[in-house]
């Protein structure tokens, strides 16, 4: 929610479409969660946004996909599984 809140101070209406692409990318992982790569410790795997700079990490676990951050891209890599 912070993110969300950051980016309708910066441009109306902002926060909202981040949100829908989101949402789309969520069904995209129920449908398909296995298109994208694992790339973090051995099962961890980033679904890229197109039109913002974020990754999604999520992971598979007995046929259920778990979402742990949507990750802005031009932050520091080693970061990403940071709290």
């Amino acid at each position: 929610m912070m993110l969300l809140n950051g980016m309708k101070k910066k441009q109306v209406g902002l926060g909202l479409r981040f949100y829908k692409e989101i949402r789309s990318y969520v069904s995209t992982l129920n449908y398909a969660p296995q298109a994208f790569p694992v790339k973090i410790e051995g099962a961890i795997r980033e679904l890229p946004l197109k039109v913002f700079p974020f990754v999604i990490l999520y992971e598979i676990i007995e046929g259920e996909v778990i979402v742990y951050r949507i990750f802005p891209t031009k932050r520091n890599p080693e970061l990403k599984l940071e709290d």
